[in-house]
């Protein structure tokens, strides 16, 4: 049995180019700031003097697919997407990141079946909709102050599985939902308080046919 339902997550449309001009202005502009406010090259901050500073986060946002594609696979074009990563910065302000993503579609071709636990008991559960993906990502970053930095990066980000299924079924149907990733830039705006709690907004635009961009909010650890 199916059912079908019209309600989107995001509506990236209404994300424009200001969004992303304003990303990629700060980039090109935050070295230039630094230099202006603390005199040029005779102010290094506490930031920049720090080797090695490393992150665990969190990012929680939205990805639009390409609308076609969503079509054809049962799913609407907008999903939540949800990553953890670990990652690191070198004294001459290389970043480098691991971690995993996952997509949370919005179904249109959910379908139902009934389970049954070890004890006999049995219900009807209806299929979920999600992948499960890992990404590496490689930038620069630019030190606007001890506590404000710009990042710009580009990653691969790799589907495992992406399918709608029955949770914890080990038997149960399922289907494909087949969406390929690939590479991506990434502008993103951090901020690091004196407790190291990192806050952060990125946005990911893909080369991939199949996949547009995405917009996260970032929360985690910095030391």
């Amino acid at each position: 049995m199916k059912h079908s339902t019209s309600t989107s997550v995001f509506s990236f449309q209404n994300i424009n180019a200001a969004v992303v001009c304003a990303l990629l202005g700060a980039v090109f502009s935050s070295q230039v700031s630094a230099d202006q406010y603390y005199g040029g090259d005779s102010y290094t901050s506490p930031y920049e003097q720090m080797n090695n500073r490393s992150a665990f986060y969190v990012a929680l946002g939205g990805v639009h697919l390409n609308p076609v594609k969503a079509y054809e696979e049962g799913v609407a074009e907008d999903a939540w997407y949800l990553k953890a990563a670990f990652s690191t910065q070198t004294s001459d302000n290389l970043i480098f990141a691991i971690g995993i993503s996952g997509f949370f579609y919005d179904d249109y071709e959910d379908f139902y079946h009934e389970v049954e636990d070890e004890w006999g008991d049995r219900w009807v559960e209806s299929s979920d909709a999600s992948s499960l993906n890992l990404f590496g990502e490689i930038g620069y970053r630019f030190n606007i102050d001890s506590h404000l930095s710009v990042d710009l990066v580009t990653g691969y980000e790799k589907v495992l599985v992406s399918d709608r299924s029955i949770s914890d079924c080990h038997d149960c149907y399922s289907e494909e939902i087949d969406f390929a990733t690939g590479s991506y830039v990434s502008p993103r705006i951090n901020y690091v308080t004196d407790f190291g709690v990192l806050l952060g907004v990125a946005y990911q635009s893909y080369a991939s046919d199949d996949v547009e961009n995405a917009m996260t909010l970032t929360v985690g650890y910095s030391f």
